[in-house]
Parts: structure tokens; C-alpha cells; sequence
């Protein structure tokens, strides 16, 4: 999406229409090497895969080839810059809906702000943001990252408050949620400044998290 906004950035510039070409070549290019990225296959030792499960895997991975097929004919074919992009919106917006995952059972990540033991500020954080996996592609987009949030009254006072009201904290942080025996992969070499880490083990069905 990054490198798409770069491209869309240029056409509105009306750079040359060489620079825009390359632009896109290059994104097409890093298209179609993502949709060559196996993915996870499904350990029956560690996942218990249902139905769903396995036809979402084989629906995944006919969507992917679909993709990149389609990608490397634009790429090679392609005379329209405005038709590309459509195209390529179309690719990323594809990924997006595969990339949902339609039985998650891990609850969002909330995090309050405390007064007086009263809850008065609040910002929810989807699990699948942060969650870790040691295929690097498929941990969330900000496991583990610093990252700045705004923190937001609950109920209807947020929609209310105007201006520098409206925002009553602002927090830079870094979240790492994975399995209990993953617990090494986050990073503790953290430098500068002060930090302060709050872990919970959570316990179910013999599955433990940090």
C-alpha cells in the first residue's frame, strides 16, 4: 500500500511518464514476489484445523496464484498508468479481505488510562496488529514496533470534546503479544531513555500467552 501511495503520489505530480513507469514496475515486481511467499502450512501437532480451516488455506493459496498471474500479464502488458493503479488497488484490496480471519477467538487489546481507579481514557488495539509469529511475513504489521496512539474518552464524551480536548493522552509504545515459548524472539535490547514492561501470562486450556 506504501509503495502504491508513492505511485499515486507521482501521477498527481504529473511526473515524468518514465519515472512513474519504473515506479510501477517495481511495485508489480514486489507484488508478484509476495504472492510467491508460501504460506504457513497447517502443523496438525500444534493446530487443531477444522473444515473452515483447511478450505480458507486452499482458497488463500488459489486467490495468491490468481494474483500473481494476473500481476505478471499487467506487468507485461500494460499501457495505461490510471488502469494499472486501478488494478493493482483492486490486487491489494484482495489481500486485505484474505488476510481476515473469520474465526478469531483473541479478544482485542485495551488499554486504560486509570484515575482515582475510575476508567476515564481508553485505545483498543486488534490482536492480529501485534500478534507474533516466527514467520516473519505473518506477524502483525506492528508486532513489537514503536508506534504513537490517542487515547479517547469512552461513551459519548469523546464525540463531544473539540480540539486538544478531544485527545486526553498520548502514549508512544511498543506491544508484543505471542505464545508463552516465543518469549526469547521479543526484544529486550531496547536503548535510550527509560522503559517499562508489563508481561501477563495468561492461562487456557493449557495454551499460555505473554
Amino acid at each position: 500500500q506504501t509503495n502504491l501511495n508513492k505511485v499515486t503520489i507521482a501521477v498527481r505530480a504529473v511526473s515524468p511518464t518514465a519515472e512513474i513507469a519504473t515506479q510501477l514496475i517495481a511495485l508489480l515486481d514486489f507484488l508478484i514476489q509476495d504472492c510467491c511467499t508460501q504460506l504457513p502450512q497447517i502443523d496438525p501437532t500444534k493446530h487443531r484445523a477444522n473444515e473452515l480451516d483447511m478450505r480458507r488455506q486452499e482458497m488463500r493459496n488459489m486467490e495468491l496464484a490468481r494474483i500473481k498471474a494476473e500481476a505478471t500479464k499487467l506487468r507485461e502488458n500494460a499501457t495505461d498508468v490510471n488502469e494499472v493503479v486501478n488494478e493493482i488497488e483492486g490486487y491489494i484490496q484482495a489481500l486485505r479481505q484474505l488476510a481476515v480471519e473469520p474465526q478469531n477467538s483473541i479478544p482485542d487489546i485495551v488499554i486504560w488510562m486509570l484515575s482515582a481507579r475510575k476508567r476515564i481514557a481508553y485505545f483498543r488495539i486488534p490482536a492480529y496488529d501485534v500478534l507474533y509469529s516466527p514467520y516473519k511475513d505473518a506477524s502483525g504489521k506492528f508486532c513489537n514496533k514503536l508506534r504513537t496512539i490517542f487515547l479517547k474518552y469512552p461513551g459519548t464524551k469523546s464525540e463531544n470534546a473539540i480540539g486538544a480536548e478531544s485527545i486526553p493522552c498520548m502514549l508512544r509504545l511498543k506491544v508484543w503479544l505471542g505464545l508463552q515459548e516465543h518469549e526469547q524472539s521479543y526484544g529486550h535490547d531496547h536503548g535510550g531513555g527509560l522503559m517499562a514492561v508489563f508481561a501477563e501470562t495468561v492461562s487456557k486450556n493449557h495454551a499460555n500467552l505473554l
